[in-house]
């Protein structure tokens, strides 16, 4: 048997090649990494171990540095572009294109400490998932998650920045005319069967009933409010754009 030093089982600046013991979940993520095109979010406790469970992972599948962009949000908290940031770390213009054809070269692109993102940046991010799945870009996505505004959901694959006021109504691509959705309910929504109040207080239309026979878990919503609300006043949801959604897109 071998013998280990104190210094070597104790080290905190290192991987912890001696004590790491996988979680239970940890098939289910393995798997996860070699499905093709998947895009994986792993959300944990401050300390409970995320970014170590990554590392090992791509130790395991032998994965080369030069092919992971990692980074940790909290080194970009104050900038609100997602783009942007991407565009600065691979010192490209911040462009869809640009950084795309240079991030599908990769295995990976790991952003670790995501809840430190500004909102508008996170919003950002849930957008172009879908559009970087399509290109053949894999991230994943480590942190305290973030929640869904309606539903409470905090696997941002399965998120999308919804327009409270549609851009091809001339709303504003900005935060205050956008919430983060599951995307069933971003469906509903952009479909009228569900609507915010100026309050932020969930609506949700009993046309889902009448026209389709069910829904119950969407009425479990009804009355309720949001679930994730931005800290800051002005990225919260525009009563203006609020009132616009409720007067032509809502179906009482």
């Amino acid at each position: 048997m071998k013998n280990y030093s104190l210094e070597e089982i104790f080290n905190e600046a290192q991987y912890p090649e001696i004590t790491f013991v996988p979680p239970k979940e940890y098939p289910f993520i393995k798997s996860a990494f070699r499905a093709k095109g998947k895009h994986i979010t792993i959300c944990g406790p401050s300390g409970s171990g995320k970014s170590t469970l990554v590392e090992r992972l791509i130790r395991e599948f032998q994965i080369e540095v030069s092919e992971v962009l990692n980074f940790n949000a909290r080194n970009y908290s104050e900038i609100d572009s997602f783009l942007e940031i991407i565009g600065q770390i691979l010192k490209v213009e911040p462009l869809f294109p640009s950084v795309t054809q240079i991030l599908k070269d990769l295995k990976f692109v790991l952003v670790d400490d995501i809840h430190h993102l500004s909102n508008k940046a996170r919003m950002e991010l849930a957008h172009y998932l879908k559009l970087w799945h399509e290109n053949g870009v894999r991230f994943i996505i480590i942190g305290i998650a973030s929640s869904a505004a309606i539903s409470g959901e905090k696997t941002l694959p399965v998120l999308e920045a919804a327009h409270i006021k549609p851009y091809s109504q001339e709303g504003p691509h900005n935060t205050s005319n956008g919430l983060l959705l599951r995307k069933d309910i971003h469906t509903l929504f952009d479909r009228g069967y569900i609507t915010v109040g100026e309050d932020l207080q969930i609506e949700v239309s009993k046309r889902i009933k009448e026209d389709y026979g069910n829904g119950r878990e969407y009425y479990a919503f009804h009355g309720k409010k949001l679930v994730d609300v931005p800290d800051r006043v002005e990225e919260r949801p525009s009563k203006q754009f609020i009132q616009w959604h409720n007067q032509n897109v809502f179906i009482a």
